[in-house]
């Protein structure tokens, strides 16, 4: 097992009691980007997509930077917005 099925065995295992935040979840995102591989980057792409919780949706679009190609708002997804 590599540090890519750990991390994403571990997010997989937390999802029901991570949230609201999903703390941990952002920093395996984090983690996934700066891995960088094949198996990191396709994990993200799932993590774009649901059932994923919509701000880890977000924040996996913004580590592959591709939140505007996806219709994320920045500023809605921050809490910006009004």
């Amino acid at each position: 097992m590599d540090a890519v099925d750990c991390l994403t065995n571990l997010a997989e295992r937390t999802i029901l009691t991570d949230g609201p935040s999903y703390w941990l979840i952002q920093k395996i995102i984090g983690s996934l980007g700066d891995i960088g591989t094949h198996d990191a980057r396709e994990y993200l792409v799932a993590m774009t997509k649901e059932p994923w919780p919509k701000v880890l949706r977000w924040h996996a679009a913004v580590e592959l930077q591709i939140e505007d190609e996806l219709g994320f708002d920045e500023d809605e997804m921050l809490g910006w917005s009004e």
